[in-house]
């Protein structure tokens, strides 16, 4: 259809060709407004006034999210509530493709003012944490410095705030500690609980 090769096969796998990376790119666009568009017609067969997809950084998939949606569907029962779980790099394509009309996520100060219009709706500040059995647990003045010498759980590599996490380390003067890329708040209490 397009007149030209889309993909490449290598010894790697198989990769787009720029023709491919720009034709994924518009069927990206459009496999989001038919999910969009199933989502809508399903809601209004149904009766419902509409449909509302929320697109929500896992880490916010508990509280406050949780109590919002229960709050929201009191208050508007015939409208499709859809929350979209995933990662805010995943999540900010869907907005810009319309497959999510809100986004909860962390806010960056890289966002444009002039495409996203954005709300805070709480002040949450950066904690570093570990189990009590932790050799640095209840220990006084400790410092970032100590607690590089242990493995860290945090952001997945390649996303925002890790690459932010790391610069600030960097600027510091500091190593980049050994870390795990999680996004599940389980998965770091049971890793907690057996290790340092």
């Amino acid at each position: 259809l397009v007149g030209a090769r889309l993909f490449e096969r290598t010894a790697k796998g198989t990769t787009c060709t720029p023709l491919g990376e720009a034709m994924c790119r518009h069927a990206r666009l459009l496999l989001t407004d038919f999910r969009k568009a199933e989502i809508d017609l399903a809601a209004v067969s149904r009766g419902d006034e509409g449909s509302l997809t929320v697109g929500c950084f896992s880490m916010f998939a508990g509280w406050p999210v949780a109590e919002a949606a229960r709050a929201f569907r009191q208050a508007y029962p015939r409208i499709t509530l859809t929350i979209e779980i995933g990662t805010h790099e995943r999540l900010i394509e869907d907005l810009d493709a319309g497959g999510v009309d809100v986004l909860i996520s962390r806010f960056s100060s890289t966002v444009n003012p002039q495409i996203y219009r954005s709300t805070t709706l709480l002040e949450d500040s950066v904690v570093l944490g570990c189990a009590t059995h932790h050799p640095l647990a209840g220990v006084p003045d400790t410092s970032l410095a100590d607690y590089i010498a242990y493995p860290w759980i945090t952001a997945l590599p390649g996303s925002r705030i890790r690459g932010e996490l790391e610069m600030s380390l960097r600027q510091a003067g500091l190593r980049i500690p050994d870390m795990i890329g999680a996004l599940s708040l389980e998965f770091g209490r049971e890793m907690l609980l057996d290790g340092q």
